[in-house]
């Protein structure tokens, strides 16, 4: 059965999104009330009087697209579809079909794995400078089990990475090398026990720069 196949209709994708934002029943995303009444594709809360849609208060609030085409392009995404057949089974623009993939990948939920021991943090540069829309993937890994936590970089400064260790590394046992980019310089410093190493080694880092480059591509 080929995917075109399995696409549900407009309304059971419109279901499928409501279940996945509200749960069981629609609430106000302002007052959160149940006490809503539905008109047309639209909601109105009576309590603080305010008209609201299923996606207004989501990051897909500026939807321009199909309920339809929004589970075919996600089913696509995760099956890791070629660009150009996701245009001809959607009938979708380029512009449009890049858009809601980045929108994915930034609005993905990811776990929070706790790293340990001899940990690298290292950076990747996505896109062309010239073109100005470039993107940059900071990873973090264990050097012994390869444990990996990967993330685009929302900020390009030492606050960001620092919330990116405390986040993902043990302060209490790790020891953390780096390549001595700018938005590392101080990461000694974000907690009591992080102890990090500046290396000029390309060897060291490697193996990471190689994890960031393939996870670009995806």
């Amino acid at each position: 059965m080929t995917i075109l196949e399995k696409l549900p209709s407009e309304a059971k994708c419109r279901k499928i999104v409501r279940e996945s934002l509200f749960g069981s029943r629609v609430y106000c995303p302002t007052c959160l009330s149940s006490h809503v009444k539905s008109w047309k594709i639209r909601y109105w809360c009576p309590g603080c009087r305010r008209a609201f849609s299923l996606v207004s208060a989501s990051w897909l609030r500026r939807m321009r697209i199909s309920y339809q085409s929004l589970y075919l392009l996600t089913m696509c995404w995760q099956k890791k579809i070629a660009f150009g057949t996701i245009m001809e089974i959607s009938g979708l623009s380029a512009p449009t079909i890049r858009r809601y993939i980045r929108l994915f990948r930034s609005s993905l939920v990811y776990g929070s794995p706790q790293l340990k021991g001899l940990v690298e943090i290292d950076e990747a540069w996505l896109g062309k400078r010239r073109h100005g829309n470039q993107t940059m993937l900071v990873g973090v890994t264990e050097r012994i089990t390869d444990k990996t936590v990967i993330r685009i970089a929302k900020k390009r400064d030492q606050e960001w990475t620092d919330r990116l260790l405390l986040d993902h590394v043990d302060p209490k046992s790790s020891f953390v090398f780096h390549d001595g980019w700018d938005g590392y310089h101080g990461i000694d410093l974000c907690s009591l026990d992080i102890n990090t190493q500046s290396t000029s080694m390309i060897t060291e880092t490697l193996g990471l720069q190689i994890i960031l480059k393939i996870s670009g591509r995806g």
